[in-house]
């Protein structure tokens, strides 16, 4: 794998988020079946449906502008849980992983690596990214 760059240049800001909609499972089930607890969680209901939310972030967790060390501090701490993580999916629940990229220069971009990638696909988690620009240049 390739070193992490905690300087990454090209990247103003970035965390990830592990998202996890469980459906009608509240979010206590859901901290206690993973045996993680989350950096924040929410127990609505919209039009009378559950709209729970359980979400473990790297938002003021780690400072490094690599995604990629994000993304990697997610994994670590879920896949000791994948068995219960595919067992809430199977139940209905709808989980991935969301990443906040901030472009410090308005080009370049973040990356995963080939292990990541492959990591992502045996927990049948998606990696989506938001991505904004700091500064736009004419």
């Amino acid at each position: 794998m390739d070193p992490y760059d905690d300087g990454y240049a090209t990247c103003a800001r970035t965390y990830a988020t592990l998202r996890l909609y469980p459906g009608t499972i509240t979010p206590a089930e859901a901290t206690a079946r993973l045996r993680i607890d989350p950096t924040e969680s929410q127990l609505t209901t919209c039009t009378g449906r559950p709209l729970h939310g359980w979400f473990l972030s790297t938002e003021g967790v780690l400072e490094s502008k690599d995604v990629r060390r994000h993304i990697d501090w997610l994994l670590d701490r879920i896949e000791p849980s994948a068995a219960e993580l595919q067992a809430l999916v199977r139940e209905g629940a709808r989980a991935d992983i969301f990443c906040y990229w901030l472009s410090a220069q308005g080009h370049g971009g973040p990356t995963l690596s080939p292990g990541q990638m492959h990591r992502l696909a045996r927990l049948q988690l998606e990696c989506g990214f938001d991505v904004y620009c700091a500064r736009w240049r004419r």
